[in-house]
């Protein structure tokens, strides 16, 4: 992607390939959801991505995110994950992640729930490991519900009001 070109609609995005793809967002935000499907092969990040969109995938293949920082509103993780060493931010409420029936190679990456509000936010980690989740958001009191067997090197908050956390 160029720059100068600007993502927007409600359609889902589909990046399908059965050869590696190599991602150049240039600092385009899609407002869309994406869904990554690369049956037998790899997408590799090239620079940080953006996704406003809710409703991305990573449905087949592997997605690399090569140590890039990712913001999107929510991820579902049907397949393999290596996170690398970036920042990951969900911006989203609901479900931000949801990766029971998919591998995250968590890296050194690191995970922060960004969104503010009052409304739940539901983390399925599946039974992967992760490092850092980050609980952030400074106002906005709200519910974060924990699911499956997965495993933290921690756990941390960033907000400034009560909240819940729920296992």
């Amino acid at each position: 992607f160029s720059s100068s070109v600007s993502v927007s609609g409600t359609q889902t995005i589909n990046l399908t390939s059965r050869t590696t793809q190599n991602i150049t967002s240039s600092g385009v935000v899609f407002t869309t959801a994406i869904n990554f499907s690369n049956v037998g092969s790899t997408i590799v990040l090239q620079d940080d991505l953006s996704v406003s969109g809710s409703g991305s995938i990573v449905s087949s293949g592997i997605f690399d995110a090569n140590n890039k920082n990712v913001t999107l509103f929510d991820l579902q993780v049907n397949t393999t994950l290596n996170m690398g060493s970036g920042l990951w931010s969900l911006t989203g409420t609901g479900t931000v992640w949801s990766a029971s029936q998919g591998t995250v190679n968590t890296g050194s990456a690191n995970i922060i729930l960004t969104d503010t509000s009052t409304s739940e936010r539901d983390f399925d980690g599946g039974s992967n490991s992760y490092n850092k989740l980050t609980i952030g958001g400074s106002s906005g009191t709200s519910t974060l519900v924990m699911f499956g067997n997965a495993t933290y090197s921690e756990l941390s908050s960033t907000k400034t009001v009560a909240h819940t956390i729920t296992f």
